[in-house]
């Protein structure tokens, strides 16, 4: 699927999820767990795009450029996008977690979280970093949580 196709299903589905905002700074974090969870249980990506370990978390490199002018505006829904039940399940999961999360703990969790902490090595936590978040630290890291060992597998296509 596009990033679009993937930000249409996020935003589809995020009416459930009152209290999250359809901003670039939710949409973000959404994005990368939802890409994390779809990697962990398929061993593939949901949409093509990287994640750059920024300072204030993961940050799909794409979707920033788009919105980097005014990251607090809201995002609008340009299209109406059917999932199929693997991206519906990882977006489903990306927004749950997301959204039982206490006030800033997404960012907290993904500074935390392995594939970010990896990344970004010895960098203090605001210290700007763009380098990408590889997707197979991000598939082993959420595939762990899901009981899966991707010690042997593949790289994720």
């Amino acid at each position: 699927m596009s990033l679009d196709e993937i930000i249409a299903g996020i935003i589809g589905n995020i009416s459930s999820y009152p209290h999250i905002k359809r901003n670039y700074q939710d949409i973000s974090k959404i994005l990368y767990f939802s890409q994390a969870w779809y990697l962990a249980e398929n061993n593939r990506k949901l949409f093509n795009g990287d994640f750059a370990a920024y300072s204030q978390g993961p940050t799909n490199l794409e979707f920033w450029k788009s919105c980097c002018d005014n990251p607090w505006e809201e995002i609008k829904l340009k299209a109406e996008v059917y999932l199929n039940t693997h991206e519906a399940i990882a977006i489903d999961r990306a927004l749950h977690m997301f959204s039982k999360s206490r006030p800033n703990f997404q960012e907290e969790h993904t500074k935390q979280g392995s594939p970010w902490k990896t990344t970004r090595g010895n960098l203090d936590i605001g210290s700007q970093c763009w380098k990408i978040i590889s997707p197979i630290l991000m598939r082993n890291y959420y595939g762990y949580k899901l009981g899966k060992d991707y010690s042997k597998a593949n790289n994720p296509a």
